[in-house]
């Protein structure tokens, strides 16, 4: 409050609108806090789902035979897709 106000960014500089300009200061702080939890917050914590717990990508497609890596697959495995 005293930053601001000696860069006499608030409501008023009067005692009797301190109540205001607190108020006003506390809207703001919220505002600020909830932009950077979507803007930055929230998309970064999307990013974990993108990997498991050792630190590698999530393979989301181990089900998938075409799809998995090649040396999880048997000799046997590896003719039929060929096929």
């Amino acid at each position: 409050m005293l930053f601001f106000g000696s860069h006499h960014l608030l409501i008023s500089q009067q005692q009797a609108l301190f109540p205001a300009s607190a108020a006003a200061l506390v809207v703001l702080a919220v505002l600020a806090g909830w932009l950077s939890y979507w803007a930055i917050e929230y998309p970064a914590m999307q990013l974990r789902a993108t990997f498991d717990s050792a630190g590698r990508f999530i393979d989301y497609y181990a089900d998938n035979p075409s799809r998995r890596r090649r040396h999880n697959r048997t000799a046997e495995e590896d003719a039929k897709l060929l096929l």
